[in-house]
């Protein structure tokens, strides 16, 4: 009996240990599967936000490739936050979800539901957790490997707010399930919440403002031609002879990086006056011109001496705040203790660019047989610049 019960028992030990055998052979071949469609949900998960400043408002674009098929009525499913509800969804609705990659066709909704590629989204629903979600169609089979897609618009979608000079990453999870089954699979990514980064500079402000003379014989300054040469701080005139209109230029500059520009103006601090009080008046005929005109000959009427000589300003910019109200070869008189524009820019000016940092201005004097006699007609003239920053 005794050989017997050993034989027994060793039979049964054996039997025993073949099952053991197979049992791990099972287990060893099933656990890579099993572990694989744990952790393996999704490939390359990420979730890129428009802003990331704390509190504010934003768009959200995931992008993610299936591990496996997304087939009929599976769900994709974007929980924010899921153990501590920070986001907040409200407002976000299907119409504000775009889903592209590989073959998909988004549709409105499960009505619009047609083709094999077919996938809809869900409105944002409140948690928490906060969360929304995309679907397969009936029929639908989206292949393993697409690389998906879905981005929110209308910036429906907002931050945490961890606090100011808090830098915190918040969990988003990507979770796949079947139509009818809790979520099986998910995938955590996550984003960071910060205060924006304040970037400051300074940029010095410009003005460079140039007075030039001009030589004698000078053509084309707004269609006149110099007849006396100048100098920065002098227009000489010198000896006037009834009937000759003398003309002396200027050639004035502006360099500035004001953001709006600049304006330049001239003031006469009085008409061309004598120590004895005789005056050469203001372009025409003592009327001070304006808007400009032609130039015309003083009209020299016995007993009206502010007809028996004038002068006036022209300018060559076509830029004013006005326009171009100089034209060509027109003349105004209304500067005679009134400062009159005669350049102007609407942004940074280089100092060499005609109309937008240079220009010449003309002065012209008539007089005819009545104009008082004196040998110290003056008057003095101020520029005043004006940038805009």
């Amino acid at each position: 009996m005794s050989k017997i019960s050993l034989a027994r028992h060793i039979h049964l030990d054996r039997s025993i240990a073949m099952v053991l055998i197979a049992t791990l052979v099972v287990w060893t071949i099933a656990l890579p599967a099993l572990v694989h469609r744990a952790d393996a949900a999704f490939i390359q998960a990420s979730d890129t936000l428009d802003d990331s400043d704390r509190g504010v408002d934003t768009n959200h674009t995931f992008q993610f490739t299936l591990n496996n098929n997304w087939d009929t009525g599976e769900i994709i499913r974007f929980h924010f936050d899921p153990t501590g509800n920070a986001f907040d969804v409200t407002g976000l609705t299907a119409t504000e979800i775009t889903i592209t990659g590989g073959l998909i066709n988004q549709v409105a909704n499960l009505g619009a539901c047609s083709t094999a590629n077919d996938v809809y989204a869900l409105d944002a629903v409140e948690g928490p957790p906060d969360y929304f979600e995309i679907v397969a169609c009936p029929g639908a089979t989206i292949a393993a490997a697409t690389t998906v897609t879905v981005a929110t618009a209308n910036t429906e979608i907002t931050n945490p707010d961890p606090g100011a000079g808090v830098s915190q990453s918040y969990v988003v999870r990507i979770g796949a399930q079947e139509a009818a089954t809790p979520h099986e699979d998910t995938s955590d990514v996550r984003v960071n919440i910060h205060d924006d980064v304040l970037v400051t500079a300074i940029v010095p402000t410009i003005l460079n403002f140039t007075i030039s003379g001009i030589a004698t014989g000078t053509a084309d300054i707004n269609g006149t031609t110099t007849t006396v040469g100048t100098y920065p701080q002098l227009i000489p005139f010198g000896e006037l002879a009834p009937g000759n209109a003398e003309v002396g230029g200027q050639e004035l500059t502006v360099e500035t990086n004001a953001l709006n520009g600049y304006s330049v103006t001239v003031e006469a601090d009085q008409t061309l006056t004598s120590a004895i009080g005789a005056t050469i008046d203001a372009f025409s005929n003592g009327a001070t011109t304006t808007p400009p005109i032609g130039w015309v000959a003083p009209t020299n009427t016995l007993g009206s001496a502010e007809t028996y000589g004038h002068w006036g300003v022209s300018s060559e910019d076509y830029t004013l705040n006005t326009g171009d109200p100089y034209g060509t070869a027109l003349f105004a008189g209304n500067f005679i203790t009134n400062p009159l524009e005669i350049m102007a820019a609407t942004s940074s000016s280089d100092g060499v660019t005609d109309a937008n940092g240079l220009t010449q201005v003309a002065y012209a004097v008539q007089i005819e047989s009545l104009q008082e006699a004196a040998d110290d007609y003056q008057a003095t003239l101020t520029y005043v610049v004006t940038p805009v920053f």
